[in-house]
């Protein structure tokens, strides 16, 4: 985790409180080791994904075909110039819906970056968002920390497994584009500092975009 944060291997286990500090564990995202941001995703090894497990009815889950409600997975080329995820059904063949990013730029702290999730025929399911700064505490969290802000959408009618694996998708997104540390980067010795605008997504590649400011008055350097 320390070395290769945030494409490390990771489990997510979700609970439903109950009385008295009592929860169940109802859900699992499992996340398997992947290729970092900076590898073009065309090959098994850098396609990041997360797979879904639900509890049965006695309150038991394991990493099985029994208990798989799906997987959310990247495609091969990563989607081009937009971020794209597919959803797949627990088979990992048949397509639930797609999830695609904004064109190009992704993050940064300036505005929302929005994900839309179609069905295979093309009709709009919901969207996730990751939220823009509102107030100062907000600026401060997204300049120096990896916190980040969603909301996410869906229609009341959809399927509860549905839900959960645009949730599981959610957090993949998390994972793959967002969490790569705060927005500024300050060096006190030098007199230097660099903020991140955004990123630039292109085949499962991204390139920070960064504004640069140096007040050393050091000319010599090229």
């Amino acid at each position: 985790r320390k070395c290769c944060a945030p494409h490390h291997k990771l489990q997510l286990h979700l609970y439903r409180p109950g009385k008295y500090f009592s929860s169940k564990e109802v859900l699992l995202i499992d996340r398997p080791f992947k290729g970092p941001g900076c590898c073009c995703a065309c090959c098994e090894c850098c396609l990041s994904e997360m797979t879904m497990y639900a509890a049965d009815d006695d309150g038991n889950i394991d990493m099985d075909e029994s208990h798989k409600l799906g997987i959310v997975k990247q495609p091969c080329g990563g989607g081009g110039f937009a971020p794209h995820l597919e959803i797949m059904d627990r088979d990992g063949e048949t397509k639930v819906a797609d999830v695609t990013g904004p064109c190009c730029c992704v993050g940064g702290f300036c505005c929302d970056s929005t994900f839309k999730v179609t069905s295979p025929s093309g009709d709009e399911m919901g969207e996730i968002v990751n939220k823009k700064p509102t107030d100062d505490d907000g600026w401060a969290r997204e300049l120096i920390s990896d916190a980040d802000r969603y909301s996410i959408s869906f229609p009341k009618t959809l399927e509860p497994k549905h839900k959960a694996l645009m949730l599981t998708s959610l957090f993949l997104l998390d994972y793959m584009i967002f969490e790569g540390g705060g927005n500024i980067n300050l060096d006190v010795i030098n007199c230097k500092c660099s903020v991140k605008c955004c990123d630039i997504f292109c085949c499962g590649c991204l390139c920070p975009c960064n504004c640069t400011c140096d007040c050393s008055g050091d000319s010599s350097e090229s």
